[in-house]
């Protein structure tokens, strides 16, 4: 009977092991450039370019990181080389404080280089994901920070997933739109590096930007972030670029489970002895 306790136990220990695997290939995804604004604009991790300041009337650091004006268009603000083994799945977040967030279009971030209307604005005070619909569920104040992540899937073919977490830790999805067209891809500049445009308009309307603002970090992941994962993803954390992940609700839940059927299994194996 000891026996074959110990072979179910076994088999319940590989099952979980198993479908761990699973979810962590769907939901793991590895941090490969953090840019801390300590001073300069590099990767904290050593893995990439530093960030290019783009047209600004001044800049600088300070406490909350660093904090650009300008007074030109298309906008001043920053241009992200990031080095991605798939372009098609990937996770882009950044905080950020906007001296403006209306009237009309304040560009945020763009995809596919300078002439590409398309990207996510503030909009009269909301959001917009061009050439989504504009999404109401936030009213954002300037000079106010706000964490913004963006998660991108291949699955289904090509989803945008956009968040957005308050300063009281309120978390909202935004937008989850479907990307066959790879809108949301940014544009290759060879090489396995792939190019984002913060905080700035495009050449296509040019004056669709903010006087200015504050950026405290801005993150780049190899892969998705699953939403249980997005509410904390900015926080101050030890750089490290290969975290591991730790097991998710639906794991927890999965190993309580399995635990719980050994136990049961035991019982009944001592009761037939």
């Amino acid at each position: 009977m000891v026996d074959s306790h110990n072979r179910l136990l076994g088999r319940l220990v590989v099952t979980f092991w198993l479908v761990m695997a699973g979810v962590s290939g769907v939901h793991a995804a590895t941090l490969v450039h953090q840019y801390d604004f300590t001073g300069d604009l590099t990767d904290s991790l050593g893995n990439g370019d530093p960030l290019t300041e783009f047209n600004t009337n001044s800049s600088g650091f300070g406490a909350d990181g660093w904090s650009w004006t300008a007074s030109s268009n298309p906008g001043g603000g920053l241009v992200l080389v990031a080095s991605l083994a798939d372009p098609a799945n990937y996770s882009l977040g950044f905080r950020i404080s906007y001296q403006q967030v209306s009237p009309s279009w304040r560009k945020i971030v763009s995809f596919k280089g300078t002439g590409d209307d398309n990207g996510l604005y503030y909009y009269n005070a909301n959001l917009q994901y061009y050439p989504f619909g504009a999404n109401i569920a936030i009213t954002f104040s300037t000079n106010t920070f706000y964490d913004f992540i963006f998660s991108r899937s291949s699955a289904s073919g090509g989803t945008m997933m956009v968040y957005v977490v308050e300063q009281d830790g309120t978390l909202t999805k935004v937008y989850e739109e479907a990307d066959a067209g790879g809108a949301s891809i940014p544009v290759s500049l060879g090489g396995g590096e792939y190019e984002f445009r913060l905080f700035m308009d495009d050449t296509t309307t040019d004056g669709e930007w903010t006087s200015g603002g504050t950026v405290k970090t801005v993150r780049v992941w190899d892969g998705p972030l699953a939403e249980e994962e997005v509410g904390g993803a900015l926080e101050p954390e030890p750089s490290a670029a290969t975290p591991v992940p730790g097991l998710s609700n639906y794991g927890l839940l999965l190993l309580s489970l399995l635990l719980g059927l050994a136990a049961l299994a035991g019982t009944r194996l001592r009761s037939r002895a």
